[in-house]
């Protein structure tokens, strides 16, 4: 199925996320916004690694190739909200600012939907982080894997002030 047919069934609106995941892979959620139909096209824009942009056809081709739809999130609001919606997700164009960890497209779908940017996966990240490194350094009878775990801890603790800053 095409990324455009998939917007005509599923009645897709402007400031609706479609989560997508990696085929083969698949451990992390991205995000994609759909903007609406601009000059007869459907219009997505994302961060990701070449900065928030607006996706070129060839790639959306590209993405609807290596990636599978997951889900919709749609955008909770009236016609006002979602032109304000759209309008955030535009004001962030051709930045440069991608960060797997601080930036990265679920902070980006969340800024766009609620105004402000956070990611579930990011706490997730943090959390496990933390836990797995208390784990280390706890169990670890040698100096070195103090340290690791440790280190491990304060990455995974350091993440989540961050993830809960900008909250």
């Amino acid at each position: 199925m095409t990324l455009n047919q998939y917007v005509e069934l599923n009645n897709l609106k402007p400031g609706d996320a479609i989560v997508v995941k990696k085929d083969n892979i698949g451990l992390l959620d991205h995000y994609l916004i759909y903007l609406g139909i601009q000059f007869g096209e459907y219009k997505f824009i994302a961060n990701y690694f070449g900065g928030t942009r607006i996706l070129t056809y060839n790639e959306l081709s590209d993405f609807s190739g290596r990636y599978s739809p997951t889900r919709i999130r749609r955008f909770v609001g009236n016609d006002v909200q979602r032109q304000a919606a759209v309008a955030r997700a535009l004001s962030r164009r051709d930045q440069q600012s991608y960060h797997l960890i601080l930036n990265n497209c679920e902070h980006y779908a969340n800024f766009v939907q609620h105004g402000t940017p956070s990611s579930q996966q990011t706490s997730v990240f943090g959390t496990g982080m933390a836990v797995t490194g208390l784990a280390v350094a706890a169990s670890s009878k040698s100096s070195t894997g103090k340290g690791i775990g440790t280190a491990m801890a304060i990455l995974g603790l350091l993440t989540l002030m961050i993830e809960k800053s900008d909250k």
